[in-house]
């Protein structure tokens, strides 16, 4: 069963065509990816999908529900939550109340200080920020500022879970790392929709890939299909990654 269906969308910017006629369906439990060249529309796409961009045409379904016309906050509510490629935490605020913060609003019902302080500890502990509750979120590195944008977004509870290069800037160790605790995120029957450009990550992660050039949909299919895929090598991969010499 398919818990997001994007149905021919299309946004565009003035005379640029971001995301040109996007229909993909990405079925509950599974971890799909979005790759593509800079500027190919996957963050456009995300942000259509969360709500923070309306279509100019096109529709999206959430569960079998149309919700293109619905406001961000609702659509967290129904279950889609999301991490951005440019992280902005509250700067003031320490690692445990960041992620507090998204258990008292994320959720239809407001929820008590001690619930949400509980909730939010258990999930940093699961993404490895556990030690960290007390820390300012200026004294982080990289890794730990992307642990704690997806701590953020899982305390919204979400159904389905979009990751925005969350591999992006990391040692290959943090990497790994990071492909654990997304594995470990999708066990706990969370669905995961993610971009990114470690392609390495991608072959370990989705089970289905689908790629934009010029915001259109150029291939769809297993890793091995669309990194063989001669279109997807002359717009992106190119031959090294296809024979997975990085």
């Amino acid at each position: 069963m398919s818990l997001l269906v994007l149905d021919t969308l299309t946004k565009s910017f003035g005379g640029l065509s971001a995301v040109d006629d996007l229909s993909l369906a990405v079925r509950a439990g599974e971890i799909f990816a979005l790759i593509g060249p800079n500027g190919a529309g996957k963050s456009t796409t995300f942000n259509l999908i969360s709500g923070l961009l309306a279509p100019d045409r096109g529709r999206i379904f959430f569960d079998g529900a149309d919700i293109t016309r619905t406001p961000p906050h609702s659509r967290a509510h129904l279950g889609v939550g999301r991490t951005f490629q440019l992280m902005q935490p509250f700067h003031a605020m320490t690692v445990r109340e960041n992620v507090m913060v998204g258990e008292l609003f994320g959720h239809t019902v407001l929820k008590s200080l001690p619930a949400a302080r509980r909730d939010a500890e258990e999930i940093c502990e699961s993404v490895g920020l556990g030690h960290l509750l007390d820390r300012g979120v200026t004294a982080l590195g990289l890794a730990d500022l992307k642990r704690l944008e997806i701590a953020r977004a899982l305390a919204t509870h979400p159904r389905l879970l979009l990751l925005d290069e969350v591999m992006a800037g990391l040692t290959p160790t943090e990497a790994r790392q990071a492909v654990a605790s997304i594995q470990g995120i999708r066990a706990r029957g969370v669905t995961i929709l993610l971009i990114d450009h470690v392609m390495s990550s991608v072959r370990d992660l989705a089970e289905r890939v689908a790629v934009l050039n010029f915001g259109r949909k150029i291939a769809e299919g297993t890793f091995e299909t669309v990194a063989h895929d001669p279109a997807v090598i002359e717009a992106y991969l190119g031959q090294d990654e296809a024979d997975g010499s990085h």
